[in-house]
């Protein structure tokens, strides 16, 4: 009889996990100004908002099926804007289990931001092309701030909207007033048209106690947990603008978000994490540059709850390189489950994203850029899995190159690169990821890069005898792997590998291999 011994391994990017990219295609450009890409996918389309661009793309061959003026876009929800307007940053968000689009966005008439109010915009449908249908409300009236950036998160009960408020002469001011969070009911939206008359205004939180950047969290497994985390600082001193070490970040939760009566926001807890700084370096480009701004050490991205773990990721500095920091952290008691630093020694990386499934799989997507000749601003991701509660990242996977360094300054003299990038999982298979961040593709042009991620954890192998031959089989994986043999484990380097001769066979969701049996010893795997 035949001695069999299973050795399980892969050839993947990322440990435990095989990866490969799907789509990739190029979005929108934008003419000197930051490019903030937000976007989504839902079961047939993928959609891109941004500050100057709503466009609408096939997940199945990347073609564009509509695109739009950004201004056009809130027009047809049914808002008469002011000209000239002003935006912050929009955020785009799919809820798979309503199939339904949210997108909102601070909007302004005039540059002093009096005029500043909070926009919302809800599709009547799945189909991101058709109707949609707006509501819309003040910072805070009479006020004389304005906003700065916009978050959004939901759940299964309510739709949470936040957005940093600053004083109007925001330019030179240090100190924010704080940060402005609304709760509505979910339900209340999906009304045609929306009704917001039963939202929850937490009106101005100061950082000092609740953070820097509320981000609501985006939870789309059915879960109510409103909830919101942020940096306990963005790693400057609010009063000097100096750089300072922080190691904390701040959680709370959103409580009745769904109604009936008001919501109410949850005692803040602490957070204790490993020490953050703002990037005090500008991030490098081939030209030599030090302008283009990487941001601070706030929260830019979506914070994604994923089960009872909550995912985040920031910018910081680590020794003369910015990089990046992720968090796996519980969201039943706040305690961190798992944090890394992901840096580069040529390389600065910022903007992050970050996204995960129920499987443990785990995507990063940042920005990178460096002194060398090659280095412009590029689109990257990386891929890891988490097992027995440890997640290993693998290598860098360079999404799209850029092809010069980008020189935009504005009025205090520096380039404004953006401030953001978006992973979400494919609400029709949860192996597969989709990120959209910018590149430069001229000297003051950022293009948006739309890229999808197929991921495989690595597969169980089995084995079972059918008549004189072994029957070798695994799970059909979004990422196809195959068979392998080698002699003997004790010379089975990368040469002693070699593919097993006899063909796979898919029954179902079954991939097998029937191999004679012998009365040697072989070792096999799954390789990508």
């Amino acid at each position: 009889m035949a001695v069999l011994v299973i050795h399980l391994s892969d050839n993947s990017v990322g440990a435990g996990v095989a990866v490969s990219i799907g789509q990739n295609f190029t979005g929108s450009s934008v003419l000197n100004e930051a490019a903030n890409p937000s976007g989504a996918a839902s079961e047939d389309y993928f959609v891109e908002l941004n500050q100057i661009w709503f466009a609408v793309y096939s997940k199945a061959d990347g073609s564009q099926v509509q695109l739009l003026d950004g201004r056009d876009f809130w027009t047809q929800a049914g808002f008469a804007l002011p000209n000239p307007l002003y935006g912050a940053g929009p955020r785009l968000v799919y809820d798979p289990t309503v199939q339904r689009w949210f997108a909102a966005e601070s909007l302004w008439r005039n540059a002093d931001r009096t005029t500043a109010r909070l926009y919302l915009a809800v599709s009547a449908t799945a189909d991101p092309t058709g109707p949609w249908n707006g509501v819309s409300f003040p910072e805070s009236p009479g006020a004389n701030n304005g906003f700065n950036v916009t978050y959004l998160g939901l759940d299964a009960q309510g739709v949470y909207v936040s957005a940093a408020v600053w004083p109007t002469n925001y330019v030179t001011a240090v100190v924010p007033v704080g940060t402005a969070l609304w709760s509505l009911p979910k339900a209340d939206l999906l009304a045609i048209p929306p009704v917001i008359t039963n939202r929850t205004s937490f009106g101005h939180l100061h950082p000092t106690s609740q953070g820097y950047d509320l981000v609501p969290a985006i939870c789309l497994d059915g879960q109510a947990g409103g909830d919101v985390l942020a940096t306990g600082s963005t790693g400057v001193d609010p009063m000097t603008g100096n750089p300072e070490t922080n190691n904390t970040l701040v959680a709370s939760a959103i409580l009745n978000g769904g109604g009936p009566g008001v919501a109410t926001l949850g005692a803040t807890q602490i957070v204790i994490v490993p020490p953050y700084t703002e990037p005090i370096n500008y991030a490098l480009q081939p030209d030599g540059s030090t302008d283009l701004v990487d941001w601070d050490a706030s929260f830019t991205a979506s914070v994604y709850r994923v089960g009872d773990v909550l995912f985040a990721a920031h910018a910081l500095q680590y020794g003369p390189r910015v990089a990046v920091r992720w968090y796996r952290i519980s969201a039943a008691n706040h305690t961190v489950l798992e944090s890394g630093t992901i840096t580069d020694p040529s390389l600065d990386f910022y903007f992050p994203s970050i996204a995960a499934n129920t499987n443990g799989t785990v995507v990063l997507a940042f920005n990178g850029s460096g002194s060398n000749s090659n280095a412009f601003v590029n689109c990257y991701a990386m891929v890891g899995q988490t097992v027995n509660g440890f997640t290993t990242f693998g290598t860098n996977l360079l999404l799209h190159a850029g092809s010069a360094s980008y020189q935009s300054p504005d009025a205090t003299g520096f380039s404004d690169w953006g401030a953001y990038s978006t992973t979400c999982v494919d609400p029709t298979d949860p192996n597969i990821f989709w990120t959209i961040n910018a590149y430069a593709a001229g000297p003051t042009t950022a293009a948006t890069q739309i890229t999808q991620l197929l991921t495989s954890p690595s597969p169980r192998l089995s084995v079972a005898h059918t008549g004189g031959n072994l029957l070798l089989s695994w799970p059909v994986t979004v990422v196809p792997f195959a068979l392998q043999s080698a002699p003997s484990l004790a010379a089975s380097g990368s040469g002693s590998w070699s593919p097993v001769a006899q063909s796979p066979r898919t029954n179902g969701t079954t991939v097998s291999v029937l191999v004679p049996a012998t009365n040697t010893v072989a070792f096999f795997r799954l390789v990508h």
